[in-house]
């Protein structure tokens, strides 16, 4: 702990060094906390989600990107656990970025999705391809950036939304945006709660035990310093509770509460040609599990999380530019399976860029981390893009990537196991990009190998373990279009279509690995006039393989509708409709699971 508070130190004192003498050099008004992203991705397959995408969908983000990127999603009914399938991947191989930092939980590995209001974000962006190099642990089938944008010199701006529909779900929200030349601040303050009591089609029954309600806090600030310094504060408060629906042969009676906490402290300034960055960050994450809801006696796990970066980036001329952050992370936990587990990671990363008339842009990069608990590999990895023609683009990255084993596997009593080793995944992705003004069409294929990856079977006394037992080999295809056009000046048209074939083979048995479908896809249409506006989405998911069986592919759609009721400059008010599961279709996303039938949501949005 030493080492770590001393380079914390280290970290305030050289900002409070080299701010001092810098000539004056005017900075962005908007203010993005995750630059990387934009600067150090090319050859990458990214899908934006603004917020034009967002306010029409579900607010889950399970949902959100469900019907909008390639991720399969693993759900055990609407609201309840949500686990992400990457690239035909585990759960905990897809990195969530939170304005720049991993925030994977370290006791079990990954981010439940339906824990996540998309109302929260400005923008959320998914990147296909191992990332490990830049995001750390985690980070092996791609990774999912949630961001926050502050703007110097905006109007001040209002947003209400309300909506009420099938099940008793009421969803609410308020957003305001405040600045002046020399601050900038936003607060979001959103409420999604539903007795979530929906019938399964085809039989006589309705989900019980499954009504949940979240409350999310988020607030973000910067204050300029002085011309060429900037200093953000990013925090959420996110609250949740929820019953964990049964099956269709076996009811639950069971309850789950979940506190979360982020906060990020981001000084950035610019001296000279170079660019400095210092983030000081505290997570917390707690959850109380109640076998009976009705019962005052339950289980417990916490985690704190203490992390300082310092980053540095410049441009060594017009064709080069380097970045490279050294970063220190202390964890301590605490549960009732787990006792009180602490974890110190230390590491630092490179990278440099070569960027050739906008034409040739290839990035190396690599990350070596000191870990107090395992011998971490070296990371390393290279990507880029090659313009070849105005209209056609080469991609390419190719990475070593890797994932630590959670609190989870290795303390859990009874169950946990000491003898875990990391897991190790090499990945190579090349990918063909066309570009025709309104029409824009990317094809990416890709091949993933991992070793030793973590797998919980039950061992000789009939416990449930966590051990490195697997090898998989996974190959396939990531296909996107998105066409804009717009008819007649007021009619807008707007689509986008994703399509992926996963193969996730273990390589002992040659078998599919379990809910990882190999044809997956989803396609989104938008009709725009005069202020209505029309939305449809379909999803098919193909059947995947569970144990003993195999649960069948299905197609479900959602539609919208909003209507503007004021259009005024100094207010404007739209009246909507969303329809899910349109077709009422009978399906489950896992097996005896069944997901909603069709369902229906008003809206009311207000914005001055």
């Amino acid at each position: 702990m030493k080492t770590i508070y001393s380079f914390i130190l280290f970290l305030l004192g050289t900002s409070c060094l080299q701010a001092q003498d810098v000539p004056i050099t005017q900075l962005k008004e908007v203010v993005v906390a995750d630059s990387r992203l934009q600067k150090f991705s090319d050859g990458h397959q990214k899908t934006e989600l603004k917020d034009s995408i967002l306010k029409k969908n579900d607010p889950l983000l399970a949902n959100v990107l469900g019907f909008n990127t390639p991720i399969y999603f693993k759900q055990n009914g609407y609201g309840m656990v949500a686990s992400p399938s990457f690239r035909g991947t585990n759960a905990s191989h897809t990195a969530v970025v939170w304005n720049g930092i991993n925030v994977n939980s370290p006791l079990n590995g990954q981010i439940d999705f339906n824990t996540i209001n998309a109302i929260n974000y400005d923008a959320i962006t998914v990147k296909s391809g191992g990332a490990s190099a830049q995001y750390g642990t985690g980070a092996i089938g791609g990774s999912v950036h949630l961001g926050n944008e502050l703007r110097f010199n905006a109007k001040t701006h209002t947003k209400l939304f309300a909506g009420y529909g099938s099940f008793n779900t009421l969803n609410t929200s308020a957003k305001h945006h405040l600045s002046s030349d020399k601050w900038a601040f936003s607060l979001a303050v959103n409420q999604l709660q539903s007795d979530n009591d929906y019938k399964y089609l085809n039989t006589n029954q309705i989900n019980e035990n499954g009504a949940f309600s979240r409350t999310g806090i988020n607030m973000n600030a910067a204050h300029r310093l002085r011309e060429n310094q900037i200093l953000k504060i990013y925090h959420q408060t996110q609250l949740g509770e929820r019953e964990f629906s049964g099956t269709l042969t076996a009811p639950s009676r069971s309850k789950y509460k979940d506190l979360n906490l982020k906060t990020q402290l981001h000084l950035h300034w610019k001296h000279q040609k170079a660019t400095s960055q210092i983030r000081l960050v505290h997570l917390f994450e707690k959850y109380k599990y109640f076998e009976n809801k009705q019962s005052d006696f339950f289980s417990f796990g916490q985690v704190n999380t203490l992390l300082a970066r310092y980053e540095w980036e410049k441009n060594i001329s017009q064709k080069w530019t380097l970045n490279s952050f050294l970063e220190a992370t202390h964890l301590v936990g605490e549960g009732s399976s787990i006792e009180k587990p602490n974890r110190s990671n230390g590491g630092g990363t490179f990278l440099v860029k070569y960027k050739n008339l906008d034409r040739l842009n290839v990035t190396l990069q690599a990350r070596k981390d000191f870990n107090s608990e395992f011998s971490s590999p070296l990371i390393f990895g290279t990507n880029g893009e090659w313009q070849i023609s105005n209209n056609y683009a080469l991609r390419w990255n190719a990475s070593r990537n890797y994932n630590l084993p959670t609190f989870n596997d290795l303390y859990w009593q009874p169950g946990g196991n000491l003898e875990l080793i990391p897991e190790n995944s090499y990945q190579i992705d090349i990918g063909n990009a066309l570009d025709f003004n309104n029409l824009e069409t990317a094809l990416h294929g890709f091949l993933i190998k991992t070793k030793d990856m973590i797998r919980w079977l039950p061992n000789s006394n009939g416990i449930w373990s966590p051990v490195n037992e697997d090898s998989v080999t996974i190959y396939g295809l990531e296909y996107k279009l998105n066409y804009a056009a717009a008819f007649f000046q007021k009619l807008q048209f707007s689509s986008s279509l994703n399509y992926s074939f996963t193969r996730s083979i273990d390589d002992t048995t040659d078998l599919q690995l379990f809910y990882v479908p190999k044809h997956r896809g989803n396609v989104n249409i938008d009709f725009y006039y005069g202020g209505v506006r029309f939305s449809y989405q379909q999803l098919y998911n193909g059947a995947v393989r569970v144990i003993g069986n195999e649960l069948e592919d299905y197609t479900v759609a959602n539609a919208s509708l909003s209507i503007p009721l004021v259009n005024k400059k100094a207010l404007q008010t739209t009246l909507g409709i969303r329809v899910q599961n349109l077709y009422n279709t009978y399906y489950e996303n896992v097996a005896f699971r069944p997901m909603p039938n069709r369902n229906y949501n008003f809206l009311l949005t207000l914005n001055f």
